[in-house]
């Protein structure tokens, strides 16, 4: 294959999550046309990170700590398994009957030990997620966006100091 130049047009047009807005208004200011985008993948993917992170308890996640203090944002994620089953029943009852919260108790029953055959399910779920993330990505980069910004993590991220305020429980 010979090699040519690449030429680019003056006005490049950009997809983005929206973790990215740094990076986004310094592309508007250049002139670039920047469209944010969704993936409808997103909360299957942080199911398979909750249930893959926690099958242990999070005692791999937690145990780099040492004597370091814990993030105050991850109490109520590491709650989860320390708590009786029933009482995280009745926590994600509670959320989604009195206070119309969905996406707690999706969320939070994740968090919980889990057996051997519940760990390679979630991996045989990341596995199927990563797949169709790859098919949904190529077809917004060939179709729709020639540029994709990604953030540095999956998902969009809370301010360390707004964290705390993430539970419905406040």
């Amino acid at each position: 294959m010979s090699y040519h130049a690449v030429e680019l047009p003056s006005k490049l047009r950009f997809g983005y999550y929206l973790s990215v807005l740094e990076t986004v208004s310094a592309l508007r200011k250049q002139g670039h046309q920047c469209i944010e985008f969704t993936s409808p993948l997103n909360a299957s993917a942080m199911e398979v990170f909750l249930g893959l992170t926690s099958s242990d308890g999070y005692k791999k996640m937690l145990s780099h700590l040492d004597s370091d203090p814990m993030e105050d944002s991850l109490f109520l994620v590491t709650l989860g398994p320390k708590l009786p089953s029933f009482v995280c029943k009745l926590a994600c009852w509670i959320a989604k009957t009195f206070l119309g919260d969905s996406l707690f108790p999706r969320f939070f029953s994740l968090a919980r030990e889990k057996s051997v055959l519940e760990f390679t399910d979630f991996t045989d779920q990341r596995n199927k997620v990563a797949t169709a993330w790859y098919e949904q990505v190529s077809v917004l980069t060939f179709r729709d966006f020639p540029l994709l910004i990604p953030p540095r993590y999956g998902t969009n991220t809370v301010s360390m100091e707004s964290s705390h305020l993430c539970s419905p429980f406040q």
